[in-house]
């Protein structure tokens, strides 16, 4: 004889089961953080920030967006991004998205000279020692986040470079002051590293001036010049005055004529400025991790 369930009884066996095999479906979806027999469950953020939001839309559509999004979203993270007022990104898809400030509208740079050379997420190419990239950013009258006595600059050389030739990673020079990011520059000293002041400052001899470099003012007496995010030597050098003129990479602006190029053959995977109050070693590590991601090295 068959057992014959009432309805109602039936409808809520039925009820109980359904919800008990939704329910591993429903926990997968979710962070399980927690007491309980399955632990408290919080739904997931999605990831991202507005700002990386905001970039990938500005750009081609062709960059290594999860990339992009991770270096940005990082930088907002270690409070770096609000410092910054230029940041070009080299190493990307395009030539078109690698002259694109990443962090505003305005300042977007420009080639200059002859001979600049881009490579695919590897960056721009000085080949015959006449290319430079203007930046459009005038430290004196741009406004932003540096100051007098609060600024850094960076760049960072991809290649191999022991070459003992006169050249500027970046900078800019009027009549009276300079700011100057000269790893290896030969003829006169080794290494020129001023921001915002009147001195050509010795700043240590590297072997090789391959990496990332980002030289910072905290004080109108104090600078450091990092490598690779470690401090590499502290120059010093007492401020005078803002730049008058626009930032160059790759060669110095000296009072309105690039000059003082890169050796041939260096490649540049990216550049920035802004605030003294930058970390170098956070900066860094994020744009080094963004490098990697999209095939390049040195930085």
């Amino acid at each position: 004889m068959k057992k014959i369930f009432p309805p109602a009884i039936l409808a809520l066996f039925l009820l109980g089961w359904c919800s008990f095999a939704i329910a591993p479906a429903a926990f997968a979806q979710s962070n399980i953080v927690g007491g309980g027999m399955y632990g408290d469950v919080k739904a997931s953020s999605g990831g991202g920030c507005s700002q990386a939001t905001t970039l990938n839309a500005k750009l081609d559509g062709g960059q290594n967006t999860s990339a992009v999004t991770t270096a940005v979203c990082g930088m907002v993270t270690d409070g770096d991004w609000a410092k910054l007022d230029f940041l070009y990104v080299f190493a990307i898809n395009s030539s078109g998205n690698a002259l694109l400030n990443w962090v505003s509208t305005s300042f977007n740079g420009t080639v200059g000279g002859t001979g600049c050379t881009f490579t695919a997420n590897a960056g721009y190419n000085n080949s015959n020692s006449s290319c430079f990239i203007s930046t459009g950013y005038i430290p004196s009258s741009s406004g932003g986040n540096a100051t007098l006595n609060s600024a850094t600059v960076s760049a960072c050389q991809e290649t191999s470079n022991t070459i003992t030739a006169e050249g500027f990673y970046l900078g800019a020079g009027d009549a009276s002051n300079s700011t100057l990011l000269g790893p290896f520059y030969g003829g006169i000293t080794p290494t020129f590293a001023d921001i915002n002041d009147a001195n050509f400052t010795s700043a240590g001899t590297p072997t090789n001036a391959q990496g990332s470099w980002i030289l910072s003012r905290t004080s109108s007496s104090a600078t450091t010049l990092y490598r690779n995010g470690t401090s590499f030597s502290t120059p010093g050098g007492t401020s005078g005055a803002l730049v008058t003129v626009q930032l160059y990479v790759m060669a110095r602006n000296n009072n309105g004529t690039a000059d003082s190029f890169t050796p041939a053959g260096s490649i540049f995977g990216y550049a920035f400025g802004g605030s003294g109050s930058i970390n170098a070693a956070n900066i860094r590590a994020r744009l080094n991790t963004y490098m990697t991601a999209v095939g390049a090295s040195g930085c």
